[in-house]
C-alpha cells in the first residue's frame, strides 16, 4: 500500500514546479515570440511564482503597461483569461530600455529587482538579419552586458538562462557541438571598432570584413555575446539555450499559434499567397525547425537544472530537429503546400506553387518571369484602374528577406544535442509530461497542417466562415494557371515552328551554296 502511494505522489510531484514555486523572476524579451510563450507556460504550469517583472519598452506611444494589457488579451492567453484569470496579477512590466544605462530602469525599480528576483530569463536580441552592425551590437552585446551586470548585483540569483541561437557558428563547419566557441574579435575590442567606424561613417563599408565568415550582424553578435558570458559571468549560474529556427506552437497552449511575419511566418505567408514562386534553396539540405512550446520548455527546464546542479562551466542546450526528427527542404515543401491549398488564405493573389533550385542562373530568370513581369503588369492595371501599386514594393521586400535566408537554405548543420537529452532522462513525476521537451512523436504532417490553421487564423486573422470563398478563388486562380502555361506552351510552340522555317529556309540556301562550290570545283579541275 505505502509502495502504491509513494508511486502515485511521485506521478504527481514536480520538481520543476516546486522550484519555482514562491520566486520572482525577470524576463527580457517578454513581448518576444518566445517571451509570450514562455510568460504564458510559467503561469499555467507554475502559477505558484511569487512575480514574473517583464522589461518592456515603451513603443508607439504605448506605456509598458498599456503593451502588456494589450499581450494579456490576445488569444495565446485566452485558457488563463479563462481559468485563472487572478494569475496574470503577478505580471509586472517595468519601463526599460535595453540600450539604455541601467537598462532603462528606475532607481526603484532597479532596487526591487535585485532584491527580490532570483531566476532570469534573457530573451530580448534584435533578431534582424539584416541590422546595421552597431544596432545588433547595441542590442544584443552592450544590452546583455547591463543584465550581466544587474545579475551580478543580485542577492539571491539562482539561474540566469541566455537564448542564443543554434546558428551563431554557422560560419564552422557542418558539426556544431555544444560549447562556447572562441569569437574572431575580443568583446571589449568589437564595441570600441563599432562606435570608432561609426562615428567616421566607414562601418557599413567594413561591416563584411569584420564578420569574419559570418553571413550576417545577427548571428555574429549572437557568437559574440556567448563569449561574453566567458568573460564576464565567471561567478554567475548561467545556461545557453540554442534554438535552431523557431516556429509555430506544436501543442501549447494552443496548437498552431504564431504571431508576425518575422522569419519562417513571412516566407510561409509569402508561399501560401502565391508571392513566393520561385527562391534559392538546395532541397536534399536539412530545413532544422522548432516549435516554439518546445523550446520554452527546454528553457524552463534548465533554469530549474542550473540552480540545482551547478557546474564551473557554462552548459549548452541545443533545442534543434535535425537529429531526432530530419526534415529536407523538400520535405517541407511537399508537407506544406497542400495544407495550404485546403485551407486557403483569402488574401490569395496568386495560384500557390513554389520552385526550389541550387542554380542561381535560373533562379534569376524564375524570378524575372514569376515575380518582376507579374508584379509590373498588375501594378500597371492597378495604375490604370487609379489605385495605388503594391505588388513591385511587395517583391522588393520579399526578395531582400530570401536573400538574407540564402545561406541558410543551401547549407545545413548537424547540431549535436547530448546536453539537452540528458537533461530529458533527468526529468521525472509530473515533470515529464508538463514540461517535455522530446519531440520523438512529433509528426510533421499533422503539425504544418495546424500550422496553415494558425496561419489563417493568427497571421491573416481570417474567421473560418471565409474559407469557402477563398477555396473559390483558389479555383479560379488555378484556372488562370492553366490557361498561362497552355497559352506558353502554343507560343512556344509558334516559336519553334517558326524558326523550323527559319533553319529549314537557312540549310536549304547553304545546301545550295555548298552545291555551287562543288560545281566550281570540279570545272576548275577538269
Amino acid at each position: 500500500m505505502s509502495t502504491l502511494v509513494s508511486l502515485v505522489t511521485s506521478r504527481k510531484s514536480s520538481n520543476i514546479t516546486d522550484f519555482y514555486r514562491g520566486r520572482s523572476l525577470f524576463i527580457t524579451g517578454g513581448t518576444g515570440f518566445i517571451g509570450k510563450v514562455l510568460v504564458e507556460k510559467i503561469l499555467r504550469s507554475c502559477p505558484d511564482v511569487e512575480t514574473i517583472f517583464l522589461l518592456v519598452r515603451q513603443k508607439k506611444g504605448n506605456n509598458p503597461a498599456q503593451r502588456l494589457d494589450a499581450i494579456l488579451k490576445s488569444k495565446l492567453f485566452e485558457y488563463l483569461q479563462e481559468s485563472n484569470p487572478g494569475v496574470l496579477r503577478k505580471l509586472v512590466a517595468i519601463d526599460g530600455n535595453m540600450t539604455l544605462p541601467g537598462l532603462g530602469m528606475t532607481p526603484s525599480d532597479l532596487d526591487t529587482v535585485r532584491k527580490k528576483v532570483s531566476v532570469v530569463f534573457h530573451c530580448a536580441a534584435t533578431v534582424r538579419f539584416e541590422e546595421p552592425l552597431k544596432t545588433s551590437v547595441d542590442m544584443n552585446v552592450l544590452g546583455t552586458t547591463k543584465v550581466i551586470e544587474l545579475c551580478k548585483k543580485m542577492t539571491s540569483l539562482k539561474a540566469l538562462v541566455h537564448v542564443s541561437t543554434a546558428y551563431c557558428n554557422c560560419n564552422r563547419d557542418t558539426v556544431i557541438e555544444e560549447k562556447i566557441y572562441s569569437s574572431p574579435l575580443d568583446v571589449q575590442k568589437l564595441i570600441n571598432i563599432t562606435s570608432f567606424l561609426e562615428e567616421f561613417q566607414l562601418l557599413e563599408t567594413l561591416t563584411p570584413k569584420l564578420l569574419h565568415g559570418w553571413p550576417n550582424t545577427y548571428t555574429f553578435t549572437k557568437a559574440v555575446t556567448e563569449n561574453l558570458f566567458e568573460e564576464e559571468s565567471v561567478d554567475l549560474p548561467v545556461a545557453i539555450v540554442r534554438p535552431s529556427i523557431v516556429i509555430a506552437t506544436w501543442k501549447e497552449p494552443l496548437p498552431g499559434w504564431t504571431e508576425n511575419l518575422n522569419g519562417p511566418n513571412g516566407l510561409n505567408a509569402a508561399a501560401a499567397t502565391g508571392l513566393l514562386q520561385t527562391m534559392l534553396c538546395d532541397s536534399s539540405k536539412i530545413a532544422d525547425l522548432i516549435p516554439v512550446d518546445v523550446v520554452v520548455n527546454l528553457m524552463i527546464a534548465v533554469g530549474w537544472h542550473t540552480a540545482t546542479h551547478r557546474t564551473n562551466t557554462i552548459p549548452v542546450y541545443h533545442c534543434t530537429s535535425g537529429q531526432d526528427k530530419k526534415l529536407t527542404w523538400e520535405q517541407l515543401v511537399n508537407l506544406m503546400f497542400p495544407y495550404a491549398l485546403i485551407y486557403p488564405t483569402s488574401h490569395l493573389i496568386r495560384y500557390p506553387h513554389l520552385t526550389c533550385t541550387t542554380n542561381r542562373a535560373w533562379n534569376t530568370v524564375s524570378k524575372l518571369f514569376e515575380h518582376y513581369i507579374p508584379a509590373h503588369l498588375y501594378d500597371l492595371f492597378l495604375r490604370l484602374q487609379g489605385e495605388k501599386p503594391k505588388l513591385v514594393g511587395l517583391y522588393t521586400k520579399l526578395h531582400r528577406a530570401i536573400n538574407a535566408l540564402e545561406f541558410f537554405s543551401l547549407h545545413e548543420w548537424t547540431f549535436l544535442n547530448e546536453n539537452t537529452k540528458k537533461l530529458s532522462l533527468e526529468l521525472s513525476g509530473r515533470d515529464i509530461e508538463t514540461f517535455s521537451f522530446d519531440i520523438s512523436d512529433l509528426e510533421w504532417s499533422t503539425y504544418f497542417e495546424n500550422y496553415a490553421k494558425g496561419m489563417r487564423t493568427f497571421i491573416f486573422q481570417e474567421d473560418w466562415s471565409t474559407l469557402p470563398a477563398a477555396q473559390v478563388r483558389l479555383r479560379r486562380y488555378n484556372t488562370l494557371r492553366k490557361m498561362r502555361n497552355i497559352l506558353v506552351l502554343l507560343i512556344a510552340f509558334r516559336i519553334s515552328l517558326k524558326l523550323s522555317q527559319t533553319f529549314r529556309h537557312l540549310a536549304a540556301v547553304l545546301f545550295n551554296y555548298i552545291c555551287s562550290l562543288v560545281s566550281v570545283f570540279m570545272k576548275i579541275f577538269q
